[in-house]
């Protein structure tokens, strides 16, 4: 059995994501995020390959600047992510980690999470 893959994901300042959005699809970043609010009912911000029957979406806002750019984590359900982003409160700062995806035509951005940290825990 081969080892998984290290992934190293670029960390992402917030006050530059509107210029860097076009730059970042398929690429695994870091972004810090927080105010998660449940966006499964909305088709646009899920990644494709993912839907509402095997994943959760969430819009957020990114901790450090306001951004044009609208923001949305997908999580996978029954994995680790998943129970773990239950007990996150809407106020906590997330430091996320995964692959962003173009979503939204040309103003959202969904990253596919593979794990995430409440900053400060």
């Amino acid at each position: 059995m081969a080892a998984k893959a290290e992934v190293t994901y670029t960390p992402v300042n917030a006050a530059e994501l509107d210029a860097l959005r076009e730059s970042l699809n398929l690429k695994p970043i870091e972004l810090g995020v927080t105010q998660l609010r449940d966006s499964s009912a909305n088709p646009s911000v899920f990644a494709p390959g993912t839907d509402r029957k095997d994943y959760s979406a969430y819009g957020v806002v990114a901790v450090d600047a306001q951004t044009r750019t609208r923001l949305a984590i997908v999580v996978r359900a029954d994995t680790d992510v998943s129970r773990r982003i239950g007990r996150v409160a809407a106020t906590d700062k997330l430091l996320v980690r995964g692959t962003a995806y173009h979503t939204s035509g040309a103003s959202g951005l969904s990253i596919v999470v593979d794990r995430f940290e409440v900053a400060g825990a």
